[in-house]
């Protein structure tokens, strides 16, 4: 997998995790949210500890459960099992699935 193809699949994940669980209508605010306040809508897969931070700030311990959806989003996307990434924070278990996917 190239890193254009790993981006792709963040970008992907998100969208379809955000839009599953809070509606495509909540999708074009939190998209503008990033690009305004924070510019990192075209940045967002290399910015994902920014994008995590930004979740648990709009939705708090919410956030939490988003950013896990999103790692186990595109752990399954990749075909991953996302299972053996239990007990890992968020942000561990997406830097786990990158260098599964990545082979780095």
């Amino acid at each position: 997998m190239t890193v254009d193809d790993f981006n792709r699949m963040i970008t992907t994940a998100v969208d379809e995790v955000i839009t599953e669980v809070l509606g495509s209508v909540i999708m074009d605010p939190i998209a503008s949210y990033l690009h305004t306040y924070l510019g990192i809508i075209n940045e967002m897969p290399g910015r994902v500890d920014l994008l995590f931070a930004s979740l648990r700030g709009v939705f708090g311990s919410g956030g939490d459960i988003l950013c896990a959806m999103i790692v186990a989003r595109i752990s399954k996307n990749a075909g991953l099992n996302s299972a053996t990434l239990s007990g890992q924070s968020p942000e561990e278990k997406f830097e786990e699935t990158k260098k599964k996917l990545l082979k780095t």
